[in-house]
């Protein structure tokens, strides 16, 4: 089985960079965490009415990238700056290595020929039902539906079908899936000759390191630890 938010990656991704992405649970909103853009680099933050001034700023200078939380939610003691009480950074060079040997790994030649599952209408038009319960709302993602799977019975002509993998560059946004030594796997053409193609383990590790980068872990860490996101 594939987990939802797997699939939901390139929304995810354009909502982000549209500004920001609003979460609801149970049908009302519960965060909007939002991105703006800096000179060198950008700023991360959450509207929520327990959280005060404290965002996550990214930098990419001097030939590393380095982040910082910036705090200024309490007041400050004499003598005792809260404003950057947490950061670390990373060599550019460090970083293009390691992504480099992730990148290497889920970087393919492709056929022609070679054909991929994709969802049919009728699956498209399920899950956007079962989301559609969960929170009316078009412009919030459910957190109901991180824990949703699909069920990758690719043999179910009611579910899937075969195209050409090609093809899926005329389909923007459209992933393909397939089988491969019993593990489900994610094909996304770059063109046509050149996929990426890579299982759910592999796109977490990525996410991980990413999102380790540039500090967001330790961000949400932060902001739980200073209570501000408990009820």
């Amino acid at each position: 089985m594939l987990s939802l938010n797997h699939s939901r990656m390139n929304d995810s991704i354009q909502e982000l960079s549209g500004g920001c992405i609003r979460y609801s649970l149970r049908g009302e909103l519960l965060i909007t965490l939002f991105i703006k853009p800096r000179p060198e680099g950008f700023i991360v933050g959450v509207a929520h009415p327990k959280v005060g001034d404290i965002h996550l700023n990214c930098l990419f200078k001097e030939g590393r990238i380095s982040w910082h939380i910036t705090d200024r939610s309490q007041p400050i003691d004499e003598g005792k700056s809260k404003t950057y009480p947490l950061g670390k950074h990373i060599s550019e060079d460090l970083f293009a290595k390691r992504m480099d040997r992730m990148m290497k790994k889920i970087v393919r030649k492709y056929h022609g020929n070679q054909r991929a599952w994709v969802m049919t209408e009728q699956l498209k038009m399920r899950i956007q039902k079962a989301r559609e319960e969960y929170d009316p709302d078009p412009s919030r993602f459910p957190l109901e539906l991180l824990r949703t799977e699909i069920v990758c019975d690719f043999e179910n002509g009611g579910r899937w079908q075969r195209v050409k993998i090609r093809d899926l560059l005329k389909r923007p946004g459209e992933q393909g899936f397939i089988l491969e030594n019993g593990v489900v796997r994610i094909v996304q053409p770059i063109n046509e000759r050149i996929l990426l193609c890579y299982s759910a383990r592999q796109f977490n590790r990525f996410l991980s390191f990413i999102l380790g980068c540039f500090g967001l872990y330790e961000y949400i860490e932060y902001l739980k630890d200073k209570d501000h996101l408990k009820k």
